[in-house]
């Protein structure tokens, strides 16, 4: 009997043993995909962190690493790489089993610099344990997913640049870092972080995958603006009007006549006057009467970047900019002489964010702004391309200055502007009501002012907070009132761009840092968190 027995067992054992290897590839491939983030190979990263202004240092990453994802989330990937990868930078000094894990998601732009310009979530980490992880959007710095031939003059390897791919990437990834605690049998709570695109993107995590993504917050986020295209095109330039007016009354009328007699300039085209102006605005190259839409839009780009990075203090985040730029602008402006129409006075303020400080070169106005699809700008270089891609054939904003409700000369810029710049660039058509669609929800404004009866997102989700700045020119594209009780609006008066995610700083006015007490009491209430210290009061804000 005990031969047979071992008879048995010995057939057992090889049984199991022959189809353990049969399914041993599928067996290492899911092994693969469940540590995939725990076997990457991290190293130390150095920080070039803009900490102008005596701004709370940004603390340096204390891991690298890269994340491999599928090139399509939703094709059948038959004849498709099998992946790519994503970078990732993660701060781990304070984290704690069981504490939270903060989560940037990555925009239009390498993940450094997001990571060196957003100070909210390291200021966090010590009181709740948290771990803090950047990860870098699909297309943008070096998550390229076809390496160095992704921008080879063709659209064709773009068409996998779209949203869903990217949160799709997003979710995988914290379905794998995001592993149980062995003292408490949990995972972590995970808050989203995002500003502007990445604000879309961190309300987006947590509104379509809701089990991975706990609570989200989405500062200066202009998805009625940026998603439905529910917002007039003319708000844009005016909420930077009223930002120029609220420094100085008298700074709109003299910008709006410095922009006139240029214009006349323009269209007179006497070379002698087209000298002035290039001499004016030390350009480095000759002016030619066509040439004014282009200057103009020049021009304006100016104040768009000046008041997007309106801060209380020095800043480096999209141009070399003093504290409240807007501000220094119309000082130059009102400054200059009544008699020359402003016209010196505009020139020193344009030239506010595109010259070197100190340096004495000539500007260069096609290399300092690129006419693209938004027309608030898109630089220059792959990650220009690939934010230029998007606002054709993924998401569609439509902003243009009318000279009526604005300081700047009116331009006309409409879908069909769009449709025309798309299909000749890249071969693709913009679809304004796609996302509405491909994200199931169709209606994305407020109660006030809804086309249907509720309010579907207040209705539907839960846990996110959107903030934004009133001096910030897309503040009118986003959500400004309350939702429900659990999706909430936080306005921040003397705000600019995502400046409640930005590193607490001396100068940073009461409005802001009472936002961010009221982020993170609502962190805090919705998630049931508390301090590693229970003693340690986190803010004198009630919700």
């Amino acid at each position: 009997q005990q031969q047979q027995q071992s008879g048995n067992s010995s057939i057992f054992t090889g049984i199991a043993m022959t189809v353990l290897l049969r399914c041993l590839p599928s067996l290492l491939v899911l092994l693969e995909q469940s540590i995939n983030v725990a076997s990457l190979t991290w190293e130390a990263l150095s920080s070039t962190a803009d900490n102008t202004g005596q701004s709370e240092p940004i603390p340096t990453p204390t891991h690298k690493g890269w994340y491999p994802v599928p090139l399509d989330h939703f094709g059948d990937n038959g004849l498709q790489p099998a992946n790519f990868s994503l970078k990732v930078l993660r701060y781990s000094t304070f984290k704690r089993c069981g504490g939270p894990i903060f989560f940037y998601a990555g925009n239009e732009g390498p993940i450094e610099s997001f990571y060196e310009n957003t100070g909210l979530p390291f200021s966090w980490a010590k009181e709740f344990g948290a771990d803090v992880v950047f990860l870098e959007h699909r297309y943008y710095g070096s998550s390229l997913p076809f390496g160095s031939d992704t921008y080879n003059g063709t659209s064709g390897n773009l068409k996998f640049l779209r949203v869903e791919q990217a949160l799709a990437d997003y979710a995988l990834f914290m379905r794998d870092y995001n592993q149980v605690c062995t003292q408490t049998g949990k995972k972590s709570k995970v808050i989203s972080f995002g500003g502007s695109y990445g604000g879309i993107l961190a309300a987006f995590l947590r509104m379509r995958y809701p089990t991975l993504f706990h609570m989200a917050i989405a500062a200066s986020a202009p998805i009625p603006e940026a998603v439905a295209m529910q917002v007039a095109p003319s708000s844009f330039y005016k909420a930077i009007t009223d930002n120029a007016r609220d420094a100085d009354k008298g700074c709109p009328g003299a910008v709006q006549q410095a922009f006139t007699k240029l214009q006349k300039l323009f269209q007179g085209g006497k070379q002698d006057d087209l000298d002035f102006v290039q001499k004016k605005f030390n350009l480095c190259k000759p002016l030619k009467s066509e040439e004014w839409s282009h200057f103009m839009q020049y021009a304006r780009n100016a104040w768009t970047e000046m008041a997007m990075c309106d801060y209380p203090y020095p800043s480096s985040f999209l141009a070399p900019l003093p504290a409240w730029p807007v501000k220094a602008a119309c000082k130059a402006v009102m400054s200059a002489s009544e008699d020359e129409d402003y016209v010196d006075g505009l020139a020193k303020a344009v030239a506010m964010p595109y010259a070197s400080p100190g340096s004495a070169s000539c500007l260069d106005m096609y290399e300092l702004f690129i006419s693209c699809a938004d027309q608030t700008g898109c630089g220059k270089g792959n990650d220009a391309t690939a934010w230029d891609y998007q606002m054709c054939a993924d998401m569609n904003i439509i902003v243009s200055s009318n000279n009526h409700t604005d300081m700047f000369p009116a331009r006309k810029w409409a879908l069909d502007d769009l449709a025309s710049y798309c299909s000749k660039t890249y071969k693709v058509l913009p679809r304004p009501q796609d996302m509405q669609s491909r994200f199931g929800v169709l209606d994305y404004l407020p109660a006030s002012s809804s086309a249907v009866d509720g309010d579907v997102i207040g209705a539907a989700y839960s846990n996110i907070v959107f903030s934004n700045g009133l001096l910030d020119p897309w503040h009118p594209g986003g959500y400004l009132e309350d939702l429900s009780e659990t999706v909430k609006a936080i306005l921040i008066p003397l705000g600019a761009h995502h400046l409640d995610l930005r590193a607490a700083n001396k100068d940073d006015p009461e409005c802001v840092i009472k936002a961010r007490l009221q982020e993170k009491a609502l962190m805090q209430k919705w998630l049931k968190l508390e301090p590693v210290n229970r003693g340690q009061k986190s803010g004198e804000f009630v919700v």
